[in-house]
Order: C-alpha cells, then sequence, then structure tokens
C-alpha cells in the first residue's frame, strides 16, 4: 500500500495503533491527534515507516513508553506526543532521528533523564517537555543543538546546574527552567542567546548573584526568577533590556534598590521617574487583579493565562469570587477547586484529583484549553502597543499627568 499521509486529528474515533501499520512503509505523516479514545502502545513495528517525518498523537490516551525503535525514523521532523498517558524513559536512540526539528513531548508521564544523545539533533529547534517526571540534571549537550529556539523544562524535577552549555544556543528565543531542583548560579554566558525573549527560572534552588551581562539581551520580554536563593544586588545593566515587559524577583533575598532606569516611561513623561514602563505597568494591570494579598503562585497561575494554560481557581479571600466567576463563566478557562462558600473547609487530596483531571479530561479539558488559547491570543494583541489595553493606559496616564 502506497499510502503517505493518513490525517484523522480531532474526531472521535476508538482505535489502537495496530502493529500492520509497519506495512505502510511509503508513509509520511502520521496525525490522529485529538481523538480522545484512541489508546493502547505506539507498536515498535513503526520503526519500519522509514519515509515517516510526522507523528501526530497528541491530545489521545496512549500510553506505555516510546519504543526504541522511533530512532530508525532517519526522516522524523514532527514528534508531537503532549497530553497523553505516556510513560517511561525518553530513550536515548532518539538521537538518531537527525531530521528532528520539533519535540513535544509536555503534560504526560515521563521518567528518567534528558539523554545526552538529544545533543546530535543539529536541527531541533523546539524541545517542550514541559510537566513530566523527568530528573537528573540537564545534559550539557544540549548546547550542541545549535538550531534551538524554545527549551521548556519546567514542572519537572531536574537538578544540578544550567549547563555553561546554554551559551551555544545563540538562536534561542525562549527558555523555560520553573518549577524544578536546579541550584547553582544563572551563568553569564546565557548573554550570548541575544535573541532571546523569556527566560523563566521561577521557583529553583538557584543562588548566587544576577549576571549583569544579561543586561545585553536587548530582546527579553519576560524575565521570572521568583522563589529562589538570589542575592546581591539587581544589576543596573538590566536597564538596558528595553523590551522588558514582565520582571518578577519576588522571594529571594536580594539587596539594594531598582535601577532607576527601569522605572522611567520612555518617550515622554519628562523627569518624573516614578511611572513605570507601560509595557510592565500592563502586566501588573492584568496579574494583580486588583488583589492586594496575592502570592507569588497566585501570581503564576495568572501569568499562565497570557500564555494559554488554563487554571483552577481556588477561593479565599478578598475579591477571588469576582475573578472566580470571571475565569470560569465569562471567560470558561478555568475550573473551581472549592467554592467561595466552602472557604473554611479543608481541600483534600480528592478533590484536587478530581479537578485535575477535569482540566486534562477528553472533553471539558479540550474545550477549556482551546478557550484559553483564544483568550491569550486575544490577551497578548491588547497589550501590544494599539492594542485596546494599550490605548485605555496611555488615557489613564495622560489623565494623571495632565
Amino acid at each position: 500500500m502506497k499510502l503517505k499521509n493518513l490525517t484523522l486529528f480531532d474526531n472521535r474515533l476508538s482505535w489502537s495503533i495496530p502493529a500492520e501499520i509497519g506495512m505502510l512503509s511509503e508513509l509520511e505523516a502520521l496525525c490522529a491527534g485529538g481523538n480522545q479514545d484512541i489508546d493502547g502502545e505506539i507498536p515498535a513495528e513503526i520503526e519500519n515507516c522509514r519515509n515517516l517525518q510526522v507523528l501526530g498523537l497528541a491530545d489521545t490516551k496512549i500510553s506505555g513508553g516510546l519504543p526504541r525503535t522511533i530512532g530508525r525514523l532517519q526522516k522524523l521532523q514532527v514528534l508531537s506526543l503532549y497530553t497523553t498517558m505516556l510513560s517511561g524513559k525518553i530513550p536515548a536512540d532518539i538521537g538518531n532521528c537527525s531530521e528532528l526539528v520539533d519535540v513535544y513531548l509536555y503534560v504526560n508521564s515521563l521518567s528518567g533523564s534528558l539523554p545526552p544523545e538529544i545533543g546530535k539533533l543539529q536541527k531541533l529547534q523546539n524541545l517542550l517537555v514541559w510537566r513530566n517526571n523527568l530528573a537528573g540534571s540537564i545534559p550539557e549537550q544540549i548546547g550542541s543543538c545549535k538550531s534551538l529556539t524554545v527549551l521548556d523544562l519546567s514542572l519537572n524535577f531536574f537538578s544540578g546546574t544550567i549547563p555553561q552549555s546554554i551559551g551555544n544556543l545563540t538562536n534561542l528565543e525562549e527558555v523555560m527552567l520553573s518549577s524544578n531542583n536546579i541550584s547553582d548560579s544563572i551563568p553569564a554566558v546565557l548573554s550570548s542567546a541575544t535573541r532571546l525573549t523569556q527566560f523563566q527560572i521561577d521557583n529553583n534552588q538557584i543562588s548566587g548573584s544576577i549576571p549583569p551581562e544579561l543586561g545585553l539581551l536587548q530582546h527579553l520580554q519576560i524575565f521570572f526568577a521568583w522563589d529562589n536563593k538570589l542575592a546581591g544586588s539587581i544589576p543596573t545593566a538590566l536597564s538596558s533590556c528595553q523590551s522588558l515587559q514582565a520582571f518578577d524577583l519576588s522571594r529571594n533575598s536580594l539587596t539594594g534598590s531598582l535601577p532607576p532606569d527601569n522605572f522611567r516611561r520612555r518617550g515622554g513623561l519628562g523627569s518624573n521617574p516614578t511611572i513605570p514602563k507601560k509595557s510592565a505597568f500592563i502586566h501588573a494591570m492584568f496579574n494583580g487583579f486588583d488583589e492586594p494579598h496575592r502570592s507569588a503562585d497566585e501570581a503564576d497561575r495568572e501569568n499562565k493565562v497570557i500564555y494559554g494554560v488554563p487554571v483552577a481557581t481556588w477561593l479565599m479571600h478578598s475579591n477571588q469570587p469576582l475573578n472566580a466567576i470571571l475565569l470560569t463563566e465569562v471567560l470558561g478557562i478555568s475550573v473551581v477547586v472549592r467554592e467561595w462558600e466552602a472557604r473554611e473547609e479543608v481541600v483534600g487530596a480528592a478533590m484536587i484529583k478530581d479537578v485535575v483531571g477535569r482540566l486534562l479530561s477528553a472533553e471539558e479539558g479540550v474545550e477549556i484549553r482551546k478557550r484559553t488559547e483564544k483568550v491569550s491570543v486575544a490577551l497578548k494583541k491588547s497589550m501590544e502597543e494599539g492594542g485596546d489595553l494599550c490605548r485605555e493606559l496611555d488615557d489613564f496616564i495622560a489623565h494623571i499627568t495632565r
């Protein structure tokens, strides 16, 4: 059979991939993501699909591990298996897939370490393995992936240091290492990644001072390093980060004062040093929800909306009930963990498990994720120069400075 393209995504198919898939030697693309009733394991016989370029089974119930035979798919360019039931280790054989460009393995139950053979993937651009059970150190060989633009290892159990070899990745645009057990200091060589727009290392064990070399990152828009062990002062060189929009260093041991240039609106408020840059002000307006007591966890949860990640709403105090109505009933991008009326009750493991299950579920979870992505796009657009939120802020600033 000379079938080259098998595209079945976003249906309600109930199917397990048969071993006979290996008979489709001409197959170039298998795209069946979004079918919540596709289950079973990826058969080892897939190695016989030697022309396969795209393997897309995201948002299904595919389980088991990645077969070692996947390393024989030397034409594979896209491996899209996010939000499934995959477990086990990422096989070292993946390093033999020399044409790989995109690896999407996030929101699974993968364990073990990130194999150093990943460094053999010279064409790899996107490596997203967040929210798994991966551990060990980030391999130094990652610095050999010279085409890498997005690296997301968040919400795992990685330890050790940020490898110095990250300075070799001059095409990097986004580095997300949040919520791991990474220690030691921020490598100054990161300044070589001059295209970097996002650097997120929050909720780790990172210590030392913030290297002034980060001021060379002219395109940096988001820098999150809250909940670490950083010390010393905030370097004045960060004032050179002209594109910075979101800057969060909460819950560290930093001393001194903020560099004054970070709080001067460029482009026409005279000598008033107290008005923040408009982009930072927009970020604060959205994430604050006008809550004076919001915690770092709340800030992180609200940040996720901007990046298209659904949230769980946990009502505790202040005007959170009103925020919950906005998120759940108006926008439809959240699930309530505990109702306001039951705020004095203890939230049990079963309740949390139920909410997480709903967010990752076949029907409700998929719809929530789709709506969240739409809200994310709209929010980002409104925050751009000329967007609705941007125009309203211009009017507000004009009013208070008239």
